[in-house]
């Protein structure tokens, strides 16, 4: 709370700033009028004596060592044996692991080793094709380092560190490194450390970035802020279903090309997984900047650059990254300050994984980098760098600098940064901290990210008072200001209701916020409400119900693809559910379920439905099979241990419709394995021919879909 401390201080101190009308009324926020607890309608396991007697000795360790870092001296003393004590937990965690693993291996020798699939000649056949190529594009072949060899050895004689394959990465370094900083950044007991690595994150970072940063007034910067997006704002799809535009004619423009890469790298291609780092869209974009490549070495701009920066980001391949960097270096394309806030971004991606390097080193490395090809920093690197810091007082520091350096804080996208980064504020806390500081909100992406925070922080909570919040925001940007809702405020809902196998509120707000709002469902959006489903549990009309969902997913022109959780759908569809449908059946399905009639209009959104007076919204709620004391209190089918052995629950009952033994728990197994060794039999198979011709082959593709001329 220091740092909403902070921030009320310096905007109240600040009589000259402009004052902003707040858009949303939080006075406006009836009283739910169901209050239910979340110990009502979730079932809980009863907390024993020792688990009561160890929370309460954790709080009274925290307040006796709790000790103000502002008494402390320039440089914390710790005890010698505290990275001792952490190594030593490490250690007992991963020698339990092991021991969990080899238990459940001995015990998954039966019955899947010996099930009936393991005899089929077609998986036999599979397995086999899988063994003969798996040295060239499977596992262990280095496929695609050997793709990326050759465009690297076309910048020789400059070295990459992926121009020679080596396997020379320490991964249990990076495991063990890993787990420290999780340790030094969870544990309350490693507090000092963590304000030891902050102060000294501070004490390197932050003059390099103050050297970097000029001064400039608020007005002026928000002036000259305007100006320069109106200049540069460029505006992509965020998804799309459609095939891949065909390459243009660039005839000598570098717009034609920039707007091109700007389309592949900001929007995700959804048909036939054509963003994804083995589609098609990749293999694009590495021609399109291939060194060897005369068309569009001289149309080439920072621009370019720039977005293939973000794509592979995006997508967790930094090596790429820094590659893309350096090759802009050696066309002799100046960066922009763009360019070296895309590189800080990456490496705070890169810091939630493992790895070896500090993040500190990489920090200063692009900071050092700016100075010398003498790049300034902008607000946007301000708020990226905030983003590292783990404690209040670094943060209290490191928002002063921003004041002084003329920096408006009453932003949107600094209080999102700062929400964003302490999961301590809740929903409420930020819109009364937005209402006391006149801070209204204001069309842009940012906006839309704080509505979202805010949706999030209600729907964590799990109660009936906050759910409500979270209906009022949704309802009332909808009927507002719709531009403001986009997909992740449908998704916010539905990733919370899959998790309980709430498929009737999933399906409600589903219906509403397309239907209504006129919000486009992202394929997510749909993984969530087959993930409902199948939580939900089995149903007499659970067939019925996945079909509808099918078709809906297909009335948006997204195709068929299996996935996680629609596969387990088809399995319990196929062996779990006995009743026999008709096409009257699926009409009447429709009927019940389809945006028109299957909504929520009530002012409160509450957990139990049932408990609406409507006939008609519990006759749906029936047919779902979602009524009081069925699936909502206790989530029981799941027929997989977490290392795949089979698994028969008993407490399935089983009925006229419903049937359910552990023969049928090995065959769903089986075929599970099944789908899953054929995936990757057509992965693979598609990789041979790049691994054999690469250039051939992506021609080849390029004309069967179209996206060049034959």
């Amino acid at each position: 709370m220091n740092v909403l401390r902070r921030l009320n201080t310096i905007l109240a101190s600040n009589s000259n700033s402009a004052k902003v009308t707040s858009a949303f009324n939080l006075s406006a926020i009836p009283s739910p009028v169901i209050e239910i607890r979340p110990s009502q309608f979730l079932q809980r396991k009863p907390t024993t004596n020792t688990n009561t007697n160890t929370a309460s000795t954790r709080t009274t360790t925290r307040t006796s060592s709790r000790i103000s870092l502002r008494e402390t001296k320039s440089k914390v003393q710790f005890p010698n044996d505290t990275i001792d004590n952490i190594f030593n937990e490490i250690d007992e965690s991963r020698a339990t692991t092991k021991e969990i693993k080899s238990k459940h291996k001995k015990s998954n020798q039966t019955p899947s080793n010996t099930s009936q699939h393991k005899r089929d000649p077609s998986i036999r056949e599979c397995q086999e094709y899988i063994n003969n190529i798996r040295s060239s594009v499977g596992k262990g072949s280095y496929y695609e380092r050997k793709s990326i060899r050759e465009r690297l050895i076309s910048l020789s004689p400059h070295s990459f560190a992926r121009t020679s394959i080596q396997d020379n990465y320490d991964s249990q370094r990076a495991l063990e490194i890993y787990n420290v900083n999780k340790n030094i950044k969870t544990n309350p007991e490693y507090k000092y450390i963590k304000s030891e690595k902050n102060r000294e994150f501070l004490s390197r970072i932050l003059p390099l970035l103050i050297n970097l940063t000029p001064n400039i007034s608020s007005s002026n910067y928000l002036r000259n802020n305007n100006e320069e997006e109106g200049k540069t704002i460029r505006k992509f799809p965020k998804f799309t279903t459609d095939e891949v535009p065909p390459i243009p004619d660039f005839q000598n423009d570098p717009q034609v090309l920039q707007d091109f890469i700007g389309l592949l790298t900001h929007t995700t291609f959804y048909y036939r997984n054509s963003s994804k780092l083995n589609g098609i869209i990749p293999k694009i974009l590495r021609n399109l900047i291939h060194p060897t490549n005369l068309k569009t070495l001289k149309l080439r701009t920072i621009t370019n650059f720039n977005d293939l920066i973000y794509f592979y980001s995006n997508r967790f391949d930094f090596a790429s990254v820094r590659e893309l960097f350096k090759q802009s270096q050696l066309e002799n394309i100046q960066p922009n300050t763009m360019t070296f806030n895309l590189l800080l971004r990456s490496i705070l991606k890169n810091s939630q994984i493992r790895k070896i390097n500090p993040v500190v080193n990489e920090i200063e490395w692009v900071l050092l980098k700016m100075e010398k090809c003498s790049v300034n920093a902008n607000y946007i690197t301000w708020l990226t760098l905030y983003n590292f810091l783990q404690d209040n007082l670094s943060r209290d520091v490191f928002i002063n600098q921003m004041h002084t350096k003329g920096f408006p804080i009453n932003r949107n996208e600094f209080i999102y940064t700062v929400m964003r980064n302490n999961d301590e504020y809740t929903g409420l806390q930020i819109l009364e901290f937005l209402k006391n500081n006149n801070i209204g909100f204001n069309d842009g992406i940012f906006t839309t990210k704080l509505i979202n925070l805010c949706i999030e922080r209600f729907l964590s909570k799990q109660d009936q008072k906050n759910l409500n919040y979270a209906w009022i925001i949704l309802k009332y940007f909808g009927n507002e200001n719709k531009s403001l809702l986009n997909y992740k405020t449908l998704n916010c809902f539905l990733e919370n209701f899959a998790k309980h196998g709430r498929i009737d509120l999933s399906l409600m707000i589903f219906n509403v916020c397309t239907k209504r709002f006129a919000i486009l469902p992202n394929f997510d959006s749909f993984e969530m409400l087959f993930k409902s489903l199948v939580i939900n549990g089995y149903t007499k009309n659970f067939p019925m119900v996945l079909k509808y969902l099918k078709k809906l997913k297909k009335s948006y022109n997204y195709e068929e693809r299996n996935t996680y959780w629609i596969v387990k759908a088809e399995l319990i569809s196929k062996y779990n559910c006995l009743k026999h449908f008709t096409e009257a059946d699926f009409i009447k399905c429709e009927k019940l379920l389809s945006p028109d009639s299957f909504t929520w209009d009530a002012k409160t959104l509450i957990w139990r439905t049932w408990q609406q007076p409507s006939s008609s919204l519990r006759k749906r709620l029936r047919y779902l099979g979602c009524f009081s004391g069925n699936r909502h209190t206790k989530f029981s089918n799941k027929f997989l241990k977490y290392d795949g052995t089979p698994q028969y629950d008993s407490s399935v009952k089983t009925s006229k419709y419903i049937t359910s033994s552990l023969d049928i728990a090995i065959k769903k197994n089986d075929e599970r394995e099944r789908i899953k060794l054929f995936a990757v039999k057509r992965a693979m198979f598609k990789r041979v021919p790049y691994a054999e011709e690469p250039f051939e082959s992506l021609k080849k593709e390029l004309k069967e879909r179209n996206i060049i001329k034959n």
